[in-house]
């Protein structure tokens, strides 16, 4: 039992060791990358500004090398920072310039990460497909750039005016690829066939005879006269032809 015993006491010491290695390599990480101080987040922000052209939002700031001011004793100082010198997607390196408590000057070089708030469009009711969509079709909100993806609207003016080529529904977020400015209905699309006179409306049902454009000619074949008839495409479902 005492051979067991010491065969196991170098593996029960490994496994210390390890797990003490684990935390503090947890305590450094935690150190190195804390709380944002205001001063230097507005330092940040307004920096990052310049480069990019828009209001950031700082996620998070790593300390590379240098002064570590997240575990200085007492207030530390933030007096300017370097421009921003490009380290990834939403992610810059700058080096900051510090005064400790004392008087004493000091700098670190910092990784930032940061996000920016964007207006992102949602579907304020159902939108059939073909409909032209309206302002008062959707709305904005809030949302974090990178968490969205390449196809999302992000311009009032990508999505007013433009066509449906699939319905959406309410409370979606509006993509690029759920519109269109001139959306086609192929050959042998079923519609309704309205003909429309002073005093007089007639309707059929038919075909379409070639691809067609919303808003555009159609030529239409009548399923029950088996005549060809030529007007507008004026819904995804109606020719509509005035004599």
């Amino acid at each position: 039992m005492k051979h067991a015993s010491i065969k196991r006491f170098p593996l029960m010491m490994f496994c210390v060791m390890a797990v003490c290695s684990v935390m503090l390599f947890c305590r450094t990480a935690l150190a190195a990358e804390a709380e944002i101080d205001p001063a230097l987040g507005s330092l940040l922000v307004k920096e990052i500004s310049k480069s990019i052209g828009e209001n950031p939002e700082i996620v998070s700031v790593r300390i590379v090398k240098g002064y570590d001011f997240n575990n200085s004793p007492g207030k530390v100082e933030f007096r300017s920072v370097t421009p921003m010198v490009y380290a990834g997607k939403s992610r810059f390196t700058t080096t900051v310039y510090i005064k400790d408590k004392k008087g004493i000057s000091a700098e670190s070089v910092i990784e930032v990460v940061y996000d920016v708030l964007v207006d992102v469009y949602v579907a304020s009711k159902y939108i059939q497909r073909g409909n032209t969509v309206a302002d008062e079709d959707f709305y904005a909100v809030k949302q974090k750039k990178s968490r969205l993806s390449r196809s999302v609207a992000l311009d009032k003016s990508d999505i007013t005016g433009k066509i449906a080529k699939s319905s959406i529904n309410e409370g979606s977020v509006i993509l690029t690829d759920y519109l269109t400015s001139h959306l086609t209905f192929k050959r042998g699309h079923k519609v309704n066939v309205v003909v429309e006179g002073a005093n007089m409306q007639l309707s059929s049902s038919g075909v379409l005879k070639a691809n067609a454009v919303l808003g555009g000619t159609a030529t239409v074949q009548c399923e029950s006269s088996k005549k060809e008839v030529t007007g507008v495409l004026v819904s995804p479902t109606t020719v509509r032809i005035k004599i």
